[in-house]
């Protein structure tokens, strides 16, 4: 008895909570955007405003910003490009996590900044993982993050080029045809929500859209059905291809077409934990039920424990 209660003991103690930051930091010195939001009143600005004694107190500091919504890494809120869609407090706090699926096109980007997922890629990882979950986040993982801050790099086009992009005060998109970025493809997003009822799509890139795709297709699938698009994300290489959970907390501006947050991903791993994607994926789901608080899987532990111990007493 003793044996099988160090083995348990092991299983508790091998498994961890894994824990992924994937929010690049707002540094007025290091920040990709888009052309038309490059305004004195639209750029992203931090003031340092207190550091010292006030109020009766040795130190009290304060800043203040300023920022146009989709700066970083932020999430397009379905009134972004649907004029009848939810703003961002309106967006459910449950449709803000769910699990991760990450499909990674880092060896076609590599060659190409028009790498791009298609249908024919998420079919390929459910034969390797299974069918995506339900109220899924799809994130895509080109490697692309290496080149944020580097706007040239970032946009794959030309700084000259990108001065002249005129974006959407430009109905002609000006130059938008030049820029090289990899993205998600208009039919693969709906697929996906039509197919599949994911809450929304990520990118480690500038847009959900790949460069060269002047109708921001991948836009107008997910926005116009409600799902949310999670743009400028950091470290999608870093986390499971499946089993982990996505989260993405944006501030919550009323009327907002999209806002700045913190994005992580959470799994489990070690002893216990080295299953299929599939099982993983179920596993994380029964942990955490969507939108509540779902304490089940350590209360049931505790018990077994518990009830270990009160047996070993008992001989």
């Amino acid at each position: 008895m003793a044996f099988v209660t160090a083995l348990f003991l092991l299983f508790l103690v091998g498994v961890n909570c894994d824990l992924q930051d994937m929010t690049w930091v707002m540094d007025e010195n290091k920040i990709s955007f888009f052309p038309v939001y490059d305004t004195p009143e639209m750029r992203f600005s931090y003031k340092k405003q207190q550091a010292g004694p006030i109020l009766g107190f040795k130190f009290v500091a304060f800043n203040s910003y300023s920022t146009v919504e989709h700066m970083g890494t932020h999430m397009d809120a379905p009134y972004h490009a649907n004029e009848n869609g939810l703003t961002m407090d309106e967006v459910p706090l449950a449709d803000l996590m769910g699990p991760l699926v990450k499909i990674d096109i880092s060896e076609r980007a590599a060659q190409t900044g028009d790498a791009e997922i298609t249908i024919e890629d998420v079919l390929k990882w459910e034969d390797k993982h299974g069918k995506i979950p339900d109220r899924s986040y799809v994130l895509m993982s080109s490697g692309w993050d290496k080149y944020y801050g580097d706007n040239a790099k970032y946009f794959g086009t030309s700084l000259e080029n990108l001065k002249n992009s005129g974006g959407s005060q430009d109905p002609d998109h000006n130059n938008f045809n030049d820029l090289h970025f990899p993205g998600f493809t208009g039919s693969a997003t709906e697929w996906l929500i039509d197919n599949r009822n994911i809450l929304g799509i990520g990118v480690d890139t500038i847009s959900c859209d790949p460069g060269k795709d002047i109708n921001f297709s991948a836009h107008a699938a997910s926005l116009s059905k409600n799902k949310v698009c999670v743009e400028n994300l950091k470290n999608v290489d870093k986390v499971p291809e499946c089993g982990a959970r996505f989260m993405m907390l944006p501030i919550m501006m009323k009327g907002g077409t999209g806002t700045q947050g913190r994005a992580f991903a959470e799994w489990y791993s070690g002893v216990g934990y080295q299953t299929t994607c599939k099982d993983s994926v179920k596993r994380i789901d029964s942990f955490f039920e969507t939108g509540k608080a779902n304490f089940a899987f350590p209360s049931v532990l505790l018990l077994v424990v518990s009830t270990l111990f009160s047996f070993l007493k008992l001989y």
